[in-house]
Protein backbone atom coordinates (compact mmCIF):
# COMPACT_ATOMS: atom_id res chain seq x y z
CA UNK A 1 0.00 0.00 0.00
CA UNK A 2 0.74 3.72 -0.57
CA UNK A 3 2.67 6.40 1.99
CA UNK A 4 2.93 9.78 2.01
CA UNK A 5 4.24 12.47 4.21
CA UNK A 6 1.47 14.74 5.38
CA UNK A 7 1.35 17.04 8.40
CA UNK A 8 4.88 15.74 9.84
CA UNK A 9 3.74 12.04 9.80
CA UNK A 10 3.96 9.10 7.04
CA UNK A 11 0.14 8.13 6.11
CA UNK A 12 -0.69 5.05 5.10
CA UNK A 13 -3.47 4.99 2.62
CA UNK A 14 -5.63 2.96 -0.44
CA UNK A 15 -7.79 4.29 -2.90
CA UNK A 16 -10.20 2.59 -4.91
CA UNK A 17 -12.73 3.78 -7.71
CA UNK A 18 -11.88 6.37 -10.68
CA UNK A 19 -9.10 8.51 -10.21
CA UNK A 20 -10.78 11.10 -11.73
CA UNK A 21 -13.86 10.41 -9.68
CA UNK A 22 -15.35 13.24 -6.96
CA UNK A 23 -12.65 12.22 -3.66
CA UNK A 24 -14.87 10.37 -0.49
CA UNK A 25 -11.96 10.28 2.26
CA UNK A 26 -13.27 7.90 5.17
CA UNK A 27 -12.28 8.77 8.38
CA UNK A 28 -11.58 5.18 11.06
CA UNK A 29 -12.21 5.40 14.54
CA UNK A 30 -10.40 4.30 17.68
CA UNK A 31 -7.37 2.35 16.66
CA UNK A 32 -9.08 1.37 13.50
CA UNK A 33 -7.25 -0.06 10.86
CA UNK A 34 -7.73 1.05 6.64
CA UNK A 35 -8.28 -2.79 6.37
CA UNK A 36 -11.22 -2.17 8.91
CA UNK A 37 -13.24 -0.59 5.99
CA UNK A 38 -15.66 -3.34 4.48
CA UNK A 39 -14.50 -3.77 0.93
CA UNK A 40 -18.79 -3.93 -0.34
CA UNK A 41 -18.68 -0.46 0.98
CA UNK A 42 -15.64 0.32 -0.84
CA UNK A 43 -16.56 -1.21 -4.19
CA UNK A 44 -19.93 0.26 -3.87
CA UNK A 45 -18.93 3.50 -3.61
CA UNK A 46 -16.21 3.13 -6.77
CA UNK A 47 -19.15 1.45 -8.53
CA UNK A 48 -20.56 5.05 -8.29
CA UNK A 49 -18.21 6.50 -9.62
CA UNK A 50 -16.31 8.14 -6.68
CA UNK A 51 -12.92 8.12 -5.60
CA UNK A 52 -12.70 6.17 -1.94
CA UNK A 53 -9.56 7.22 0.10
CA UNK A 54 -8.81 5.27 3.21
CA UNK A 55 -5.98 5.70 5.81
CA UNK A 56 -4.23 4.91 9.13
CA UNK A 57 -4.77 7.74 11.16
CA UNK A 58 -1.69 8.89 12.99
CA UNK A 59 -0.51 6.32 15.77
CA UNK A 60 -2.92 3.14 13.71
CA UNK A 61 -1.71 0.62 11.99
CA UNK A 62 1.08 1.33 9.25
CA UNK A 63 1.08 5.32 9.74
CA UNK A 64 3.64 6.86 12.08
CA UNK A 65 3.25 5.80 15.89
CA UNK A 66 4.02 8.43 17.81
CA UNK A 67 5.69 6.90 20.99
CA UNK A 68 7.75 9.37 21.74
CA UNK A 69 4.53 10.76 23.21
CA UNK A 70 3.91 8.41 25.99
CA UNK A 71 0.83 6.33 27.64
CA UNK A 72 -1.58 8.91 28.88
CA UNK A 73 -3.26 9.84 32.29
CA UNK A 74 -6.55 8.92 31.35
CA UNK A 75 -7.87 9.98 34.56
CA UNK A 76 -5.91 12.94 35.01
CA UNK A 77 -7.74 13.86 31.29
CA UNK A 78 -10.79 13.13 33.05
CA UNK A 79 -10.99 14.21 35.96
CA UNK A 80 -8.02 17.28 36.04
CA UNK A 81 -8.22 18.87 32.41
CA UNK A 82 -4.81 17.64 31.50
CA UNK A 83 -4.16 18.12 28.01
CA UNK A 84 -4.29 15.48 25.73
CA UNK A 85 -0.90 14.54 23.86
CA UNK A 86 -3.16 15.32 20.73
CA UNK A 87 -6.72 16.26 19.78
CA UNK A 88 -9.10 15.30 16.95
CA UNK A 89 -8.54 18.66 15.71
CA UNK A 90 -5.07 18.06 15.19
CA UNK A 91 -6.13 14.55 13.60
CA UNK A 92 -8.52 16.68 11.31
CA UNK A 93 -5.61 18.56 10.72
CA UNK A 94 -4.20 14.97 9.48
CA UNK A 95 -6.96 14.54 7.07
CA UNK A 96 -6.57 18.36 5.31
CA UNK A 97 -2.92 17.67 4.92
CA UNK A 98 -3.50 14.04 3.26
CA UNK A 99 -5.95 16.06 1.31
CA UNK A 100 -2.82 18.47 0.22
CA UNK A 101 -0.39 15.69 -0.79
CA UNK A 102 -2.52 14.50 -3.20
CA UNK A 103 -3.52 17.26 -4.48
CA UNK A 104 -6.69 16.88 -3.58
CA UNK A 105 -9.09 20.88 -2.97
CA UNK A 106 -12.44 19.45 -2.02
CA UNK A 107 -13.54 15.99 -0.94
CA UNK A 108 -16.72 14.07 0.54
CA UNK A 109 -15.57 13.35 4.34
CA UNK A 110 -17.23 10.10 5.62
CA UNK A 111 -15.83 9.32 9.35
CA UNK A 112 -17.11 6.43 11.71
CA UNK A 113 -17.31 6.96 15.50
CA UNK A 114 -14.33 8.83 16.42
CA UNK A 115 -13.83 8.58 12.88
CA UNK A 116 -17.20 10.98 12.28
CA UNK A 117 -15.53 13.59 15.20
CA UNK A 118 -12.57 13.83 13.10
CA UNK A 119 -15.08 14.44 10.21
CA UNK A 120 -17.05 17.06 12.07
CA UNK A 121 -13.46 18.84 13.29
CA UNK A 122 -12.35 19.16 9.32
CA UNK A 123 -16.33 20.55 8.43
CA UNK A 124 -15.77 23.30 11.10
CA UNK A 125 -12.06 23.89 10.87
CA UNK A 126 -11.75 23.67 6.73
CA UNK A 127 -15.69 24.14 5.14
CA UNK A 128 -14.09 24.84 1.85
CA UNK A 129 -12.63 21.59 1.90
CA UNK A 130 -15.52 19.51 2.49
CA UNK A 131 -18.06 18.78 -0.27
CA UNK A 132 -20.05 17.12 1.93
CA UNK A 133 -19.96 15.08 5.35
CA UNK A 134 -21.20 11.60 6.18
CA UNK A 135 -21.00 10.55 9.82
CA UNK A 136 -21.75 7.42 11.55
CA UNK A 137 -22.16 5.89 15.07
CA UNK A 138 -20.82 9.29 16.65
CA UNK A 139 -21.61 12.12 18.94
CA UNK A 140 -22.10 15.81 18.51
CA UNK A 141 -18.53 16.97 18.54
CA UNK A 142 -17.77 16.66 22.36
CA UNK A 143 -15.06 15.04 24.76
CA UNK A 144 -17.79 12.11 25.60
CA UNK A 145 -18.79 11.73 29.37
CA UNK A 146 -21.50 9.28 29.16
CA UNK A 147 -21.54 5.50 30.25
CA UNK A 148 -21.13 3.33 28.82
CA UNK A 149 -18.38 4.92 26.62
CA UNK A 150 -16.60 6.57 29.66
CA UNK A 151 -16.43 3.20 31.23
CA UNK A 152 -15.46 1.46 28.47
CA UNK A 153 -12.41 3.17 27.50
CA UNK A 154 -10.98 4.07 30.93
CA UNK A 155 -10.31 0.54 31.57
CA UNK A 156 -8.10 -0.36 28.67
CA UNK A 157 -4.76 -0.84 29.70
CA UNK A 158 -1.36 -0.63 27.61
CA UNK A 159 -0.14 -3.78 29.09
CA UNK A 160 1.10 -6.23 25.59
CA UNK A 161 -0.97 -9.26 25.44
CA UNK A 162 -0.33 -12.45 23.50
CA UNK A 163 -1.91 -12.74 19.97
CA UNK A 164 -4.57 -15.14 21.07
CA UNK A 165 -5.60 -13.14 24.44
CA UNK A 166 -6.23 -10.09 22.02
CA UNK A 167 -8.02 -12.00 19.43
CA UNK A 168 -10.26 -13.43 21.92
CA UNK A 169 -10.93 -10.17 23.35
CA UNK A 170 -11.26 -8.76 20.06
CA UNK A 171 -13.77 -11.46 19.20
CA UNK A 172 -16.09 -10.53 22.41
CA UNK A 173 -15.82 -6.76 21.41
CA UNK A 174 -17.48 -7.30 18.05
CA UNK A 175 -20.13 -9.50 19.52
CA UNK A 176 -20.61 -6.61 22.10
CA UNK A 177 -20.80 -3.57 19.39
CA UNK A 178 -22.29 -5.80 17.10
CA UNK A 179 -25.77 -5.65 19.36
CA UNK A 180 -28.63 -8.08 18.79
CA UNK A 181 -28.63 -7.68 14.77
CA UNK A 182 -24.91 -8.05 14.55
CA UNK A 183 -23.56 -7.26 10.74
CA UNK A 184 -20.67 -9.42 11.20
CA UNK A 185 -20.26 -13.45 11.67
CA UNK A 186 -17.91 -15.01 14.25
CA UNK A 187 -15.93 -16.58 11.28
CA UNK A 188 -14.93 -13.34 9.57
CA UNK A 189 -14.78 -11.27 12.88
CA UNK A 190 -12.18 -13.77 13.63
CA UNK A 191 -10.48 -13.42 10.07
CA UNK A 192 -10.00 -9.67 10.79
CA UNK A 193 -8.62 -9.65 14.30
CA UNK A 194 -5.91 -11.87 13.06
CA UNK A 195 -5.89 -9.25 10.10
CA UNK A 196 -5.55 -6.63 12.57
CA UNK A 197 -3.34 -8.09 15.02
CA UNK A 198 -0.91 -9.44 13.01
CA UNK A 199 -1.10 -5.84 10.81
CA UNK A 200 -0.36 -3.58 13.38
CA UNK A 201 -0.85 -4.17 17.35
CA UNK A 202 -0.30 -1.11 19.81
CA UNK A 203 -1.76 -0.55 22.59
CA UNK A 204 -0.29 2.61 24.03
CA UNK A 205 -1.36 4.24 20.62
CA UNK A 206 -4.61 3.38 20.93
CA UNK A 207 -4.47 4.94 24.42
CA UNK A 208 -3.08 8.42 22.71
CA UNK A 209 -6.49 8.10 20.38
CA UNK A 210 -9.22 7.66 23.96
CA UNK A 211 -7.00 10.27 25.00
CA UNK A 212 -7.48 12.58 22.08
CA UNK A 213 -11.27 11.63 22.21
CA UNK A 214 -11.75 12.73 26.04
CA UNK A 215 -9.14 15.90 25.90
CA UNK A 216 -10.56 18.11 22.85
CA UNK A 217 -12.61 20.80 23.58
CA UNK A 218 -16.70 21.16 23.36
CA UNK A 219 -17.77 22.36 20.20
CA UNK A 220 -21.32 21.83 19.50
CA UNK A 221 -22.52 25.65 19.52
CA UNK A 222 -20.04 25.66 16.23
CA UNK A 223 -22.13 22.44 14.55
CA UNK A 224 -25.22 24.90 14.06
CA UNK A 225 -23.25 27.14 11.49
CA UNK A 226 -22.20 24.32 9.39
CA UNK A 227 -23.69 24.39 5.95
CA UNK A 228 -22.61 21.89 3.95
CA UNK A 229 -24.74 18.94 2.92
CA UNK A 230 -24.58 16.24 6.09
CA UNK A 231 -26.28 12.62 6.61
CA UNK A 232 -26.00 11.26 9.91
CA UNK A 233 -26.69 7.33 10.18
CA UNK A 234 -26.61 5.87 13.56
CA UNK A 235 -27.66 2.09 14.85
CA UNK A 236 -30.62 2.13 16.46
CA UNK A 237 -29.18 -0.77 19.21
CA UNK A 238 -25.62 0.94 19.34
CA UNK A 239 -24.11 -0.09 22.65
CA UNK A 240 -21.38 2.15 22.95
CA UNK A 241 -22.52 5.18 21.92
CA UNK A 242 -26.01 5.66 22.42
CA UNK A 243 -28.77 6.39 19.12
CA UNK A 244 -29.53 9.67 20.85
CA UNK A 245 -26.16 11.21 20.08
CA UNK A 246 -26.76 10.51 16.41
CA UNK A 247 -30.18 12.15 16.88
CA UNK A 248 -28.57 14.89 18.94
CA UNK A 249 -26.24 15.58 16.07
CA UNK A 250 -28.75 15.81 13.11
CA UNK A 251 -30.61 18.21 15.11
CA UNK A 252 -27.73 20.33 15.71
CA UNK A 253 -26.96 20.77 12.02
CA UNK A 254 -28.77 22.62 9.46
CA UNK A 255 -31.01 20.90 7.23
CA UNK A 256 -28.54 17.28 8.03
CA UNK A 257 -30.26 14.33 7.35
CA UNK A 258 -30.91 11.32 9.93
CA UNK A 259 -30.63 7.42 9.37
CA UNK A 260 -31.58 5.29 12.25
CA UNK A 261 -31.12 1.90 11.55
CA UNK A 262 -32.81 -0.65 12.55
CA UNK A 263 -31.42 -3.76 15.17
CA UNK A 264 -27.51 -2.48 14.23
CA UNK A 265 -24.53 -1.72 16.28
CA UNK A 266 -21.74 0.24 15.97
CA UNK A 267 -20.12 -1.54 13.51
CA UNK A 268 -19.05 -0.34 10.07
CA UNK A 269 -20.35 -3.34 8.32
CA UNK A 270 -23.82 -2.39 8.12
CA UNK A 271 -23.10 1.17 6.02
CA UNK A 272 -23.14 -1.28 3.40
CA UNK A 273 -26.99 -1.38 3.50
CA UNK A 274 -27.08 2.96 3.22
CA UNK A 275 -24.42 2.83 0.44
CA UNK A 276 -26.79 4.40 -1.97
CA UNK A 277 -27.78 6.89 0.90
CA UNK A 278 -24.20 7.98 1.52
CA UNK A 279 -24.13 8.22 -2.48
CA UNK A 280 -27.32 10.46 -2.63
CA UNK A 281 -25.22 12.60 -0.04
CA UNK A 282 -22.33 13.31 -2.33
CA UNK A 283 -25.01 14.16 -5.05
CA UNK A 284 -26.40 17.26 -2.40
CA UNK A 285 -23.13 19.31 -3.44
CA UNK A 286 -24.19 19.41 -6.87
CA UNK A 287 -28.10 20.19 -6.44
Amino acid sequence: MPRIAANGLEIEYLERGPADGEAIILINGLAGQLVDWPDALLHGLAARGLRAIVFDNRDAGLSTELTHLGVPDLSGIVDRGEAPPYTLVDMGQDVVALLDALDIERAHVLGASMGGSIAQAVALDHPDRVRTLTVAMTAPFQPFRDEPFLSTVTQASPLERDRDTVIAGDLAGFRWLGGPGAYVSEADARVRAERRYDRSYRPPAALRHIAAILGSPDRRAELAELRVPTLVLHGEDDPLIDVRNGRALAAAIEAARLIVAPARGHQEDWLVEYVDDIFENTQRANA
